[in-house]
């Protein structure tokens, strides 16, 4: 057997070390593609990814935002957005990255391809405005049931096209100090806030003492509380959401509004009002 000096075994360890790898990681890709990275809880990270389309807004003070877009939706008429990101040209910093979750709800009749015999509802992005940069947000889907019960929480709307569209909110990218503020309006007028302040804590605070918040009365307080968040009434809307949440947990029942809200909340940033 043979014997390798300790002192050679080190020398060969340190060249072996100091030699460049072939091997790449996976973060080690492309210089040119982009470096995506959330800025909220609500923004899915992803690695590097090449966009198809690149929007250039320009502001007075010289500063620029790019829209990246990432997907479209090629199986929708009109092929609207599906992905997208907004960037800080100057910072190089992701300022917004859209929401892509769809809505499943009820039974699997195909698991093999994901359908579902209730509801499947699909977020959709168009630009409305380069100056300022404005994204509208539409939500599609073909039942009867959404119709009847969004129009419910948002107002009543009808279409007699294959896909029926609820227009939602539009995203708009507002330059302030340098700094780029993303602000979301509704692009509807809600329905009539019912109840004060004073009588959705109220109610909501009997609900939690008899522990019946995950109940059809708790449902019901969060619809009142959801529309009159809407008409700006409600202060305390995400304190009851997040209550109301973590009572009911999760649920793909399509019956109620609880699942609706919740998912519709998840669109909402900072929301304003003409």
């Amino acid at each position: 057997m043979i014997r390798i000096p300790v002192y050679v075994f080190l020398v060969i360890l340190f060249l072996w070390k100091c030699a460049p790898q072939e091997n790449k990681t996976s973060e080690q890709t492309n210089p040119d593609s982009l470096s995506i990275k959330s800025n909220t809880d609500k923004i899915e990270s992803i690695a590097t990814i090449a966009p198809l389309d690149t929007i250039v807004a320009s502001y007075s003070n010289g500063q620029k935002l790019h829209l990246y877009i990432l997907a479209y939706h090629d199986s929708l008429p009109g092929r609207p957005i599906k992905d997208f990101e907004v960037r800080d040209v100057e910072k190089n910093e992701t300022v917004f990255r859209s929401v892509t979750k769809r809505l499943e709800l009820g039974y699997e009749t195909d698991p093999m391809k994901g359908e579902y015999d209730s509801i499947f509802v699909v977020p959709t992005y168009s630009i409305s405005s380069k100056d300022p940069l404005a994204v509208d947000l539409d939500f599609i889907e073909a039942s009867d049931r959404w119709r009847w019960l969004i129009g419910d929480l948002t107002y009543r709307f009808y279409d007699n096209t294959r896909y029926d569209q609820l227009s939602f909110i539009k995203y708009t990218f507002q330059v302030e100090n340098n700094n780029v503020k993303v602000k979301s309006s509704l692009r509807f007028v809600p329905n009539r806030c019912e109840m004060t302040e004073t009588e959705l804590i109220n109610r909501f605070n009997k609900l939690k003492d008899e522990r019946h918040l995950a109940t059809e009365g708790g449902e019901e307080l969060m619809k009142s509380s959801f529309v009159c968040f809407l008409n700006n009434k409600n202060s305390y809307y995400s304190m009851i959401t997040k209550e109301i949440k973590e009572a009911s947990g999760e649920s793909l029942f399509p019956g109620g509004y609880y699942v609706y809200i919740v998912y519709f909340d998840s669109f909402i940033i900072n929301l304003t009002f003409p």
